[in-house]
């Protein structure tokens, strides 16, 4: 018995030593040395052990200096001390249980060269390759796993992209990772913590719990300072649309994990993104901004075999100093900041996603913006708030169409937008109350000044698909400058940018249809000046009142326009009128009417077309046009008050007339001159010109007055055409008036009065042949009464011219007369006139008494002496009257 006892002592001696032997000397040498060759032979891995130590008897495990090398034979993997303990006697129970398991001092390097094949990825295929070549069916129940503590402390990674343009590099400082109590049994909670920091490139903290089965996984996870512009220019691809630069991100949220029957539940919480720096560069446009903060305190995804749902719950986005250059324009725009609401958006497309934006302009302007979008079927609601938006910044983006540079302005707005999907359209709705103040408009190339406004209000706008209604627009003390340069360009050419028209066939236009109910000026103000005249006239229009009522493009209805102004502090300007907007030479009404316009302010128009300035004068003017299916019937009236003529002007442009004479033609005793001009025509016919047909209605009926003025006399005074006031009638060698002639000059001189701005001029006129024959009938009536007196005997009277004729003529001279009786009396009376003379100033005595009685008849029927005036130069007429028996007097004005 004590031989047994012995024997088996033996026994179990000798096992303890081999064990001791095995555990403490042989296994830690065979890992040392064949493991290497084993893996190498085996899987073309090289590596290197310094030590190994194992203690059997505790069942703990120490590596020492561990080399992975890659296949280039560099680093891939190193630590310098592993330690494990294991609990052995939990084998028993199926269960492989850690005491420690400890990484000490360890570094990875992860190296992806320039054929994007990583320096691990030999690893990868090896173990892929050996693991799909030993598929089997395995029955056995597998071991649980426990760890009660897992530390991985001081580990180094290093991670090399060679496969970038721009080599990417990223070192971490020593890593600590720590778990407490892990195992995948069933409900079984695991603590993770992490932390990594890195060389430049941020630091992530990580607290977490984990449970296998069911899997679940919470963690509060922190980044520091992680440099997302490495990160970025690493991830981007090579063709990227624009480059980005970041400041250093911050951020913490919450993050959980769960699973159970193929059903996952992914929760993110209390997620704080915070940004300081900004920048994006495209090729468009650039954009920084100094602060970007999301909030969002929920976020969960539900995914059950392909089924996907999510939920995100009360975001909050806060950015603040945006600057954005736009580089097609040259636009700068600033915002103070942009705050962004979410309540909720989710996965099921039905369900409205609201979403609430304030956004603050860097001058003061406000963007509020609440919308409601639903994706299916796809709906935006929305109401917009804009208060004082500065409208200069916008003037690039209207350079590319118009030549105008705001230099004032500000908008304000509160509109409700409506979105919404109907089959296969898109239709749009819009609602919007819009204010303008303070616009000053100018033009970009002339860089002059066209319009001012204190003040636009657009009242109830409201467009749907292809039609606009606007209720009111209202337009508060517009001041607005009109300016004709020189080479006849005026400040509102060149204002529309030529765009080249690109027309697609194949694209029908719609139609659009528009209304506005009113449009109202008030207080408005106008300044015209013209420059292609010397002097430059100018004129301004002040207290404008303009009311517009329906503006449409609907065929049937009309457009009413009335208005009212002030021209030229005393003028007054009032019109009214009609037409079809749609097509305005179909039918247009204007009826106008100018009061009290002081001429003075027309002088240069008047030195211009009529060869004088003018001194003084009132404008009174009555427009009637009418259009109908483009013909033009206008009625002008024309009145002029006390019109006073100043100096000449050289113009070649014009009328060649007496204007003098035609005012004082027109001028009645009241001042006034009253014109109709009559107008009308073809506006298609391209050689109808509405200003050059006015201009030569004026022109035709002046040159027509100036050239008849007597004609236009016997008019005035109901004479009729064939009534001549334009002459006298006198008896041959008389200067007395007849009656007859005295009802031609009653008229004259009602004519006279009727217009006094006119002077008559009286030529003194004798007819040469008649008078002079008329002077000697009357000298022989004079002297030899007694050869005509009818009560002497004829022989008494035949003996007495005998002697006449004897004293008159030598005895040469005197001739035997054959005839007897009277007709010897008749020569020798006929004889005796041949020798009576008659003087030349005899005659102009007479023509002169004859232009002196008629202006003594004109001025004792109250003509002032100064408007009649004999002419200094004597006229010898041959002008009598139709039956010959008459001298004819003329006049000229």
């Amino acid at each position: 018995m004590g031989k047994i006892s012995r024997g088996i002592l033996k026994y179990i001696l000798a096992l303890f030593g081999i064990y001791v032997l095995f555990g403490f000397f042989i296994l830690p040498y065979l890992v040392k040395t064949s493991l290497p060759i084993y893996l190498q032979q085996k899987y073309n891995i090289s590596t290197y052990i310094d030590s190994v130590h194992l203690n059997p008897f505790d069942a703990s495990l120490r590596v020492d200096n561990f080399i992975l090398k890659d296949q280039q034979n560099e680093n891939l993997f190193y630590f310098e001390k592993l330690h494990i303990d294991l609990a052995l006697f939990q084998l028993l129970n199926k269960t492989l249980y850690v005491e420690k398991f400890a990484l000490t001092n360890s570094k990875a390097t992860v190296i992806i060269n320039k054929d994007q094949r990583a320096n691990y990825q030999f690893l990868i295929d090896t173990f892929r390759s050996d693991h799909s070549s030993k598929v089997q069916e395995n029955n056995q129940e597998s071991f649980n796993i426990f760890i009660k503590e897992f530390d991985v402390n001081f580990l180094n990674v290093a991670f090399e992209d060679l496969s970038k343009k721009e080599v990417f590099r990223v070192v971490t400082k020593p890593i600590d990772f720590s778990l407490k109590d892990f195992a995948f049994n069933q409900d079984h909670e695991n603590k993770i913590d992490l932390d990594i920091q890195t060389h430049n490139s941020g630091d992530i903290t990580l607290r977490s719990l984990f449970i296998a089965d069911p899997l679940s996984f919470e963690a509060k996870v922190a980044l520091k300072d992680i440099n997302i512009d490495k990160i970025y220019s690493y991830l981007k691809p090579q063709e990227s649309f624009a480059q980005f630069r970041f400041d250093r991100l911050k951020s913490d949220f919450e993050l959980s994990l769960k699973s159970k029957n193929n059903a996952y539940e992914v929760g993110v919480s209390n997620i704080n993104f915070q940004l300081p720096q900004f920048d994006m560069e495209h090729k468009l446009f650039t954009t920084s901004l100094e602060k970007l903060r999301i909030v969002v305190n929920n976020f969960d995804l539900h995914a059950i075999d392909d089924t996907i749902s999510y939920n995100v719950y009360d975001t909050k986005i806060d950015i603040q100093k945006i600057n954005l250059f736009d580089k097609q324009y040259g636009a700068q725009h600033r915002f103070s900041s942009i705050e962004s609401g979410i309540k909720k958006i989710t996965s099921n497309k039905k369900e409205p996603i609201d979403i609430v934006q304030t956004l603050v302009v860097s001058d003061n302007g406000l963007l509020n913006t609440t919308i409601r979008m639903i994706q299916e079927p796809f709906l935006v609601e929305s109401a917009i708030t804009l208060e004082k938006i500065d409208l200069r910044r916008y003037t690039p983006y209207i350079e590319k169409f118009v030549n105008l540079d705001i230099k004032d302005g500000v908008l304000s707005t509160k509109s409700d937008l409506l979105l919404k999907q109907n089959e296969k359209k898109l239709d749009i709705s819009l609602h919007s109350n819009m204010e303008l103040r303070k616009i000053d408009i100018w033009h970009k190339l002339l860089k002059k000044p066209i319009l001012k406004v204190d003040g636009i209000d657009i009242a109830n706008l409201n467009y749907t698909q292809d039609n606009l209604q606007i209720d009111t627009i209202m337009i508060d003390t517009p001041d607005f400058f009109f300016e004709l340069q020189k080479d006849s360009k005026h400040n509102l050419s060149d204002l529309i940018v030529k765009q080249e028209e690109k027309k697609d066939p194949s694209q029908k236009q719609g139609s659009f249809e528009y209304t506005i109910n009113q449009v109202e000026l008030q207080n408005g103000k106008a300044k015209i000046v013209d420059n292609t005249i010397t002097p430059t006239f100018s004129s301004t229009e002040s207290e404008v009142n303009l009311l517009v009522k329906n503006i449409t493009s609907k065929k049937d209805q009309l457009t009413h326009i009335t208005h009212s102004s002030v021209v030229d502090n005393y003028g007054v300007l009032k019109s009214q009128g009609s037409l079809y907007i749609s097509d305005p030479l179909k039918n247009i009404s204007l009826e106008l009417d100018l009061d009290n316009l002081d001429l003075l302010s027309l002088s240069p128009y008047s030195g211009k077309f009529i060869g004088n300035k003018i001194d003084n004068g009132k404008l009174f003017l009555k427009l009637d046009h009418t259009i109908k299916d483009n013909i033009i019937d206008a009625k002008n009236n024309i009145r002029i008050k006390d019109i006073k003529l100043g100096e000449k002007v050289e113009s070649k442009e014009a009328i060649d007339a007496p204007i003098g004479l035609a005012i004082a033609l027109l001028e009645d005793s009241s001042g006034y001159i009253d014109l109709d001009l009559p107008i009308s025509g073809d506006l298609q016919n391209p050689k109808f010109d509405i200003s050059d047909a006015i201009f030569d209605v004026i022109r035709n009926t002046l040159v027509g007055i100036v050239s008849a003025p007597f004609k236009l006399l016997a008019m005035l005074v109901g004479a009729g055409d064939n009534d001549e006031l334009n002459k006298s009638s006198f008896h041959f060698g008389k200067s007395s008036i007849d009656p007859t002639q005295k009802q031609t000059l009653d008229k004259l001189v009602v004519a006279l009065q009727k217009r006094p701005g006119l002077k008559l001029k009286v030529a003194p006129s004798y007819a040469l042949k008649e008078d002079t024959q008329a002077l000697i009938d009357q000298k022989f009536q004079s002297s030899y009464k007694n050869l005509l007196d009818p009560t002497l005997d004829i022989e008494l009277k035949v003996q007495r011219a005998l002697n006449v004729y004897k004293e008159l003529y030598t005895k040469e001279d005197i001739e035997a007369f054959e005839q007897k009786g009277e007709e010897l009396l008749v020569v020798l009376i006929d004889q005796i006139k041949k020798k009576i003379e008659v003087s030349q100033n005899e005659l102009e005595n007479l023509a002169f008494k004859r232009a002196s009685n008629i202006k003594s008849y004109l001025v004792d029927k109250n003509i002032e002496s100064k408007r009649v005036e004999i002419l200094e130069e004597f006229t010898v007429s041959d002008n009598v009257d139709k039956r010959g028996s008459k001298v004819l007097l003329k006049f000229k004005l």
